[in-house]
Parts: structure tokens; sequence; C-alpha cells
């Protein structure tokens, strides 16, 4: 199966932190790197085995952030992806990694989270239209040291402005 990401740049934010980290075909991209499960910026999907390589190609020194892609359609896809993204956290010494809780059944949510534990994940966020995750913030705020509810229309923007963000691994 193809897997997509996608940068996101929105310009208000690189010009809030005014630093660039990519560069995919000789274009300059602004903001840390953002990653989620989305068409790449140029409208080309990557196999995962190609997603390493890709971010062997970023400035280290300069991510800050590290969104793990989330909603792949083939189970297991979603938590193996999360791992790439949680090793290049650690291996780089990104100060930010986030894991985006975006299972809806509710019966597999915990079995869910119970696998980005044993990754490591400390601090999650959750879609607000996830509806079934939303359910059990009570019993998440007891397992994870972060529980962040995102805006559905503005989850990027959200994850870079939150105040509570410092350390997300």
């Amino acid at each position: 199966m193809a897997l997509g990401i996608k940068v996101y740049a929105p310009r208000r934010l690189a010009r809030e932190y005014g630093r660039y980290v990519l560069r995919p075909r000789e274009r300059q991209l602004p903001l840390p790197c953002l990653v989620e499960n989305m068409a790449f910026k140029m409208g080309r999907s990557i196999h995962p085995s190609a997603l390493v390589e890709w971010l062997e190609t970023l400035d280290r020194g300069r991510v800050e952030l590290i969104v793990a892609p989330d909603a792949l359609r083939e189970p297991g896809e979603t938590l193996r992806l999360h791992r790439i993204f949680l090793e290049c956290a650690r291996e780089w010494m990104v100060e930010r990694a986030l894991a985006v809780v975006q299972e809806f059944n509710l019966s597999r949510v915990m079995d869910y989270v119970g696998e980005l534990i044993d990754m490591g994940f400390t601090r999650v966020a959750i879609p607000s239209d996830n509806l079934s995750a939303l359910k059990l913030i009570p019993k998440l705020r007891d397992t994870f040291e972060w529980v962040h509810v995102l805006g559905a229309q503005n989850i990027v923007e959200e994850v870079m402005l939150a105040d509570s963000i410092d350390f997300y691994c």
C-alpha cells in the first residue's frame, strides 16, 4: 500500500518561526516538519520503505516537531509508522514528537493506546471529531501525562501553538 505524507507550512506560522527545514524539488518549505498521513506536498504518494529515506533528507538540527502519521487504511500500518517517527525523534533528539489518536473503533482504541504506551509515547492528541477516543478521555488522562483535544479544522496550527507542549515522546 502506498503511503502519503504532507508537510504543512502555513505562512503565518512560518513568519513566527522564521526557519526552513527541507527542500523537496528545490523548493523550501518553512517551519518544523509536520508530517501526517495525507498526500505529499507534491501530490504523490510514497511507500513506507521510502519514508525513512525521505526523513534522512531533512536538516536534523532544525526539525522541532514530528507529528506521527495517523488514520492509515491498513491494520498495523499506523503503529508501524508511529515507530519510525518515534525512532527518528529519539535518534535526532527532536524535543517534540506527537502521536495523534485517530482510531475510531471504540473497542480498538485502548489496544491502540496500549501499543503507543509500549512504544514510549507519554503524550497524545485526539481530534475533536473522534468520538470514540473522546469518550475515553478520563482513562487516557490516567494513562498519559498529557492529553490534548485538537480542533478538527486546524490540527497542525493548534499543535504548533499549544502552550502545554514541551516533549511528546
